[in-house]
């Protein structure tokens, strides 16, 4: 089963693929959407969809965790 985990506080210079590097070892990744304006300019914020218990994983091991000069917000994304 898979679940968003959603990512905060990014910093504008945070890509797609840091992203994706920072969780692939946590467990198996369905995508990684880092959001954007209408102009294209980072919003500070992703969402990864991943297995539920590389995410529960991910979430222990990367909130607050300092990336790019950011410490970042990780957490389970609520509907």
């Amino acid at each position: 089963m898979a679940i968003q985990v959603y990512v905060g506080n990014l910093s504008p210079q945070t890509t797609q693929g840091a992203i994706r590097r920072l969780f692939q070892s946590y467990g198996y990744i369905t995508s990684v959407h880092l959001m954007a304006d209408n102009a294209g300019r980072p919003c500070g914020f992703a969402f990864v969809t991943m297995d539920t218990y590389g995410a529960g994983k991910a979430i222990t091991a990367l909130h607050k965790k300092e990336v790019d000069g950011q410490n970042i917000t990780v957490h389970i994304r609520l509907v």
